[in-house]
């Protein structure tokens, strides 16, 4: 692979462990220190961790070759969204997106799944919200003028992958 990876919203550092052997740079930030400081204790000098705010990331202009944004979109608030999405387009000109489908489909798996967010603080829960009803990331690239392809469907309909692109 050889690609220079950053994962915004990193938690625990687990796809950065995974991705580290086939990159030649990996690197990930995430404002929960505590996840920060469990990442950095699983002891891969490969991977770089660091606290830092997905709308302000600390890092040169393209010094990444592809940043990932897992699971994270959804739980932010509408204006942090655009932020991230720019902002990790400003650091790498591709973000590989996993989140939510827009819908999401009326299966088990799904029900599921709003539970789990239902649970979830107020604010998360508020974003999660309003991600599903404005349709979630294709309309947030659109806005935000990028180019977004979808690679599909997984988990039974309930999270789509993505590439988003500067337009």
């Amino acid at each position: 692979m050889g690609s220079r990876v950053l994962d915004i919203a990193c938690g625990t550092g687990d796809l950065l462990l995974e991705l580290a052997p086939r990159c030649t740079e990996v690197a990930g930030v995430d404002l929960d220190a505590a996840k920060i400081a469990y990442a950095l204790g699983r002891g891969n000098a490969m991977c770089r961790f660091a606290v830092a705010d997905a709308t302000s990331l600390p890092f040169d202009n393209d010094h990444f070759d592809v940043a990932t944004l897992s699971m994270a979109l959804h739980g932010m608030s509408d204006g942090a969204r655009r932020e991230t999405l720019v902002e990790a387009l400003r650091v790498a000109p591709k973000v590989i997106v996993l989140d939510y489908a827009a819908p999401l489909p009326t299966n088990a798996t799904a029900w599921v799944l709003r539970l789990v967010e239902r649970s979830s603080p107020a604010v998360h829960l508020a974003g999660f919200r309003s991600f599903l009803a404005q349709g979630g990331v294709a309309p947030l690239a659109r806005a935000c003028g990028l180019q977004a392809s979808s690679a599909g469907l997984v988990l039974s309909g309930c999270l789509e992958l993505w590439t988003v692109q500067r337009g």
